[in-house]
């Protein structure tokens, strides 16, 4: 199975203030993430089994390298030029993976951060679990070597780059992971995610001040709507 995967920050939510006593100390209220549950949404504690403690705080790119040749063009989505906003959206996007004809195969909530690792292990651990073997995902940056790399040797999984972002990368790497150069892939350009969110993008302005519960409820709900 061919499946896409990447992140969008149109779907903010302005995180919900209580005044605690003093009316100058402003708390973050309690979540009420437990009050929504649903098949393709991944909570919070389960995404952040995956993070280290070098990506806390911190976006995908802003991490080290790992001698990777493709890491100095990776200039989307740092920290310094979103970190204004973590004191006021809760919610700063969703990561996404979406199958090769467009279906919504899961959702984690980005939270006060930009794209980190822990979005993209989370949800590609989910998929191995529930695939199991021979799968193949693209991703932005998917030559970056991975904590799954064992676990996802042993399913023969295979990390893609797609076609829009191959340019970003080195020309060796190109040749190994870009989806125009890998055998089998034909015309498929694992792109369905910025498909996906030409449409999700409508809901933007009515969830900005949303609860949790309804914020998840309209995502999901657009989700399934296919075509």
């Amino acid at each position: 199975m061919l499946f896409a995967q990447d992140s969008n920050d149109s779907l903010k939510r302005v995180v919900t203030r209580i005044l605690d006593g003093d009316i100058d100390h402003v708390a973050a209220s309690p979540t009420s993430e437990h009050t929504f549950h649903h098949e393709q949404y991944l909570t919070r504690e389960f995404v952040n089994k995956f993070a280290s403690e070098q990506q806390r705080g911190h976006s995908i790119v802003d991490e080290d390298g790992d001698g990777n040749l493709c890491a100095e063009h990776w200039k989307n989505m740092k920290d310094n030029a979103t970190q204004k906003m973590w004191n006021v959206f809760d919610e700063s996007g969703v990561f996404i993976a979406v199958c090769r004809h467009g279906f919504c195969l899961l959702i984690a909530d980005m939270v006060q951060s930009g794209e980190q690792s822990k979005y993209v292990l989370a949800v590609t651990s989910k998929l191995l679990d529930a695939f199991g073997s021979d799968l193949g995902g693209s991703y932005d940056i998917g030559c970056r070597p991975s904590e799954l790399g064992e676990h996802a040797r042993s399913l023969n999984y295979m990390s893609l780059i797609n076609a829009f972002h191959g340019h970003a990368h080195n020309r060796l790497c190109q040749l190994d992971n870009l989806t125009t150069y890998v055998e089998g892939l034909g015309l498929e350009d694992l792109e369905g995610c910025e498909q996906a969110f030409s449409k999700s993008n409508a809901l933007a302005s009515s969830i900005r001040y949303a609860s949790i519960f309804h914020r998840r409820q309209a995502i999901v709900l657009k989700s399934l709507k296919v075509g």
